[in-house]
C-alpha cells in the first residue's frame, strides 16, 4: 500500500512538474517578450515611460505573467522534491531549495517592476525625473533578476546531475540542463560583472536559449507524456 501511495505521488509530481512548466514558459515568453523588452528601452527613460503609459494594459498582462511564473515556481520546486527524491534526497531537496531561493528573489525584485510602473501611470505624463527613477527600478528588477538566476543556475546544475544518476530519465536531458546550468551562470555573471556585456548579449542569449528550452521544456514535456506510466521505474 506504501509503495503504490509513493508511486501515485511521484507520479502526480512528475504531471505537476510538466504542466506548471509549460504554464511558466509561456508566462513568461509573454511577459519577457510581449511586455517587458517591447516597452523597456535600455538607457532611454523618456522612450520608456511613453512606451508604458499608452501601453498600460500590455505592461500590466507582462506583471500578471510574471506572478503567474512565480506561482508555478513554488509548485515545480515541490513537485521536483518529490520527483526526484528516490534518486537522492539530500541533494533533491539542495536543488529544491535553490529554486526557491532563485523565486524569493525573483518575488522581491519584481516589486522594482511594480513599483517603476505605478511611478509613470499615476502622474499619467511623461517627467523627466520620475522617468529615470522608474528606469532605475526597472534596470534594478533586470540586475536582481540576474542575481537569482544564478541560483537557477545551480538548482539546474543539481537537476541534471540527479537526472544523470537516475535510472528512467533520458541522459540527454541532464546533459542539456547541465550546458544550460553552464549558460545562465556565465550570462548573468558577464551581465553582472561586465561593462560591455551588450556586445556580447545576443550570442550570450542563444547559448542560454538552446539549451534551456531543449533541456526545461523538453524534460517538462517528458514528465508529461511519461508521468502516467512510471510504477515500473520508480518503484
Amino acid at each position: 500500500m506504501s509503495t503504490n501511495t509513493t508511486s501515485s505521488n511521484i507520479r502526480q509530481a512528475a504531471i505537476t512538474v510538466g504542466i506548471s512548466s509549460v504554464i511558466m514558459f509561456f508566462g513568461a515568453m509573454i511577459a519577457e517578450f510581449y511586455a517587458r523588452q517591447n516597452l523597456i528601452v535600455a538607457n532611454n527613460a523618456d522612450v520608456t515611460a511613453l512606451n508604458i503609459i499608452n501601453h498600460t494594459g500590455s505592461f500590466k498582462i507582462g506583471i500578471l505573467g510574471f506572478i503567474i511564473v512565480l506561482i508555478c515556481d513554488v509548485l515545480v520546486s515541490w513537485a521536483l522534491y518529490i520527483f526526484l527524491n528516490p534518486i537522492n534526497k539530500n541533494i533533491s531537496l539542495l536543488a529544491a531549495l535553490f529554486r526557491l531561493v532563485y523565486t524569493a528573489i525573483f518575488g522581491v525584485v519584481l516589486l522594482n517592476l511594480i513599483t517603476g510602473f505605478r511611478l509613470l501611470t499615476e502622474t499619467r505624463y511623461a517627467v523627466g525625473a520620475i522617468n529615470i527613477q522608474a528606469l532605475l527600478l526597472f534596470n534594478s528588477f533586470d540586475d536582481g533578476w540576474a542575481v537569482g538566476l544564478l541560483f537557477f543556475g545551480i538548482h539546474l546544475l543539481l537537476l541534471g546531475y540527479l537526472i544523470l544518476n537516475s535510472s528512467f530519465i533520458p541522459k540527454l536531458i541532464g546533459i542539456l540542463l547541465l550546458l544550460a546550468s553552464l549558460a545562465y551562470m556565465t550570462d548573468n555573471l558577464a551581465k553582472l560583472l561586465l561593462n560591455d556585456y551588450a556586445s556580447y548579449k545576443n550570442i550570450l542569449t542563444l547559448f542560454v536559449a538552446i539549451p534551456s528550452i531543449l533541456g526545461e521544456v523538453g524534460f517538462a514535456i517528458w514528465l508529461l507524456v511519461k508521468g502516467r506510466k512510471l510504477r515500473d521505474a520508480i518503484s
